[in-house]
């Protein structure tokens, strides 16, 4: 095919050009080149029919702060269009995008779903999102979503009395709906006769363990000093029990064998305080005996005489049942005074003065 010639109008353009200088070593136009609008017509595919139509409804209105704002977009297409939404920024896809349903006419029904979640009391506001469709034979637009503005109400709009709620007072008007969102009441009743009884019970043990602990504390303080010891000479402290003996006057009454064993007993007692032997669990036969066996201090002879003498006097009475005469009682008190004198300690304090008289 031969090529055609280039035209007149070509040819003066060309010319113009390179007089101007701006034209560089350029080819002569070719005459058999397509026009650049009929080339870019060539490769842009044009629409096959008219774009989708998009409806967005958005639920609940008001929102209240915090809660989900959930935006259902709906776009009815043709058949051979497939859809794609870029979702807001501050929007977040729920799930899974569903399939297409077909409508009536032969076309098809595309939902989206979309989460907003307001955290202030500004109006949501959706826009500057697009659908893009594209057909079958590469055609692809865009279709803008309608701006939406949904206000958003405070937690405590409508509350004439804005304060905590709780299953003690739900809110007025609502307490359906209050116990449906926060679960059935609890059944918490406050005990406080137990309480302030197991308050009181756990006082008294401590008060008890406390008491206990100080009281053993105590008595490992206190020192075992065995049983009281009279620290007198043993002579004063038979003197001051016949005195008391004396002062009852039991003869008179009729107890005569009563007042010699209490005379025995002090003078046996006597004897034990000081030469130190068990003289009220021995008989006669053994106070002598253990008198005469004696390391210690010497009772002399006159003092074992006068042991020996009272003590069978007052068996006498207390074993063979003897009756004394009314004026025995006396002479056998001065028995047990005497002989307690012949055997007494010497006193520390007359010693000197008598060792004096006998130097001058």
């Amino acid at each position: 095919m031969r090529r055609g010639r280039p035209s007149a109008t070509a040819w003066a353009a060309w010319a113009l050009a390179l007089c101007l200088g701006s034209a560089p070593a350029l080819a002569a136009p070719d005459a058999g080149a397509p026009p650049a609008d009929a080339a870019d017509a060539a490769v842009a595919p044009a629409p096959s029919g008219p774009p989708p139509t998009v409806n967005m409804t958005c639920a609940p209105q008001p929102v209240r702060v915090g809660d989900p704002l959930t935006c259902t977009l709906t776009i009815e297409h043709r058949a051979d269009v497939s859809v794609k939404v870029v979702a807001p920024a501050d929007a977040s896809r729920q799930g899974a995008p569903s399939p297409a349903e077909p409508t009536p006419d032969g076309g098809l029904r595309s939902t989206r779903v979309l989460v907003l979640r307001p955290f202030g009391l500004d109006d949501v506001k959706i826009k500057g999102f697009s659908v893009i469709w594209q057909e079958a034979g590469g055609y692809e637009g865009q279709v803008p979503v309608p701006p939406i503005r949904v206000a958003v109400k405070s937690m405590l709009v409508g509350q004439l009395d804005p304060q905590f709620r709780t299953f003690k007072q739900p809110p007025e008007g609502d307490q359906a709906g209050f116990f449906a969102r926060h679960g059935p009441l609890p059944y918490v009743i406050t005990n406080w006769a137990l309480i302030i009884g197991l308050i009181v019970l756990g006082t008294l043990i401590v008060g008890v363990a406390v008491g206990f602990a100080v009281r053993r504390w105590l008595a490992g303080r206190v020192v075992d000093t065995g049983p009281y010891v009279d620290p007198r000479p043993a002579h004063v402290i038979a003197h001051e029990r016949i005195a008391r003996l004396q002062a009852e006057d039991l003869p008179a009454l009729g107890e005569t064998k009563q007042y010699y064993f209490r005379l025995s007993e002090i003078v046996r007692d006597y004897l034990a305080r000081r030469f130190g032997f068990e003289a009220l669990e021995m008989t006669t036969h053994e106070i002598l005996a253990s008198l005469d066996a004696l390391a210690g201090p010497d009772p002399g002879v006159e003092g074992r005489v006068a042991v020996r003498e009272f003590l069978e006097e007052t068996d006498l009475v207390k074993f063979a049942d003897f009756a004394p005469a009314d004026d025995q009682g006396d002479t056998v008190l001065r028995m047990a005074r005497g002989l307690i004198e012949l055997t007494r300690t010497a006193d520390t304090a007359a010693a000197p003065t008598r060792a004096a008289e006998g130097t001058a």
